[in-house]
């Protein structure tokens, strides 16, 4: 089996304010669309990756199967970078492999060091989910309600 290591896009939907805010709204049409006819003809814009995504991480895989079983919390085959994965709300990023929450927090959000708790903002990346996008070279899927579809990402300024 050949290796790669393609980049994992997520979806904003869980950053959002509101179910109108357009990050909400292109994850209702992923969830309700047929992924036969009408997502093939429905091009998600460069536009659209760089404000309605963020980029995770690169990941090496053999295939889009292991990467779903390697990035959802639960299924027993999680991957070390995504058990050790934490994202700083704050920061609206992801902490270095090296930073433990505590630390970053005390030194970049003035965080109490006396408490006796992680602070809240800081927490482990989310499962990967319907509407996140698996970038390879020059060819990207999105993952549906069952399975991955591959997509083409418009040059376009509006998604059609």
């Amino acid at each position: 089996m050949r290796s790669v290591v393609p980049t994992i896009h997520y979806l904003n939907w869980d950053k959002a304010d509101s179910h109108e805010d357009p990050a909400s709204q292109l994850l209702q049409d992923i969830k309700h669309s047929n992924p036969m006819t009408e997502l093939k003809n429905t091009a998600i814009t460069e536009k659209d990756l760089d404000q309605l995504y963020r980029e995770v991480t690169e990941v090496e895989t053999e295939n889009l199967e292991q990467i779903w079983r390697e990035w959802n919390r639960g299924s027993g085959h999680e991957s070390e970078t995504f058990e050790s994965l934490l994202y700083c709300e704050r920061c609206e990023d992801h902490l270095e492999p090296e930073d433990q929450p505590r630390p970053h927090a005390e030194t970049l959000h003035d965080y109490n060091p006396e408490r006796l708790t992680d602070p809240s903002y800081v927490h482990p990346e989310r499962s990967m989910s319907v509407g996140d996008i698996v970038e390879e070279t020059e060819s990207y899927h999105i993952v549906m309600p069952i399975g991955f579809t591959p997509i083409q990402i418009s040059q376009q300024e509006e998604r059609k």
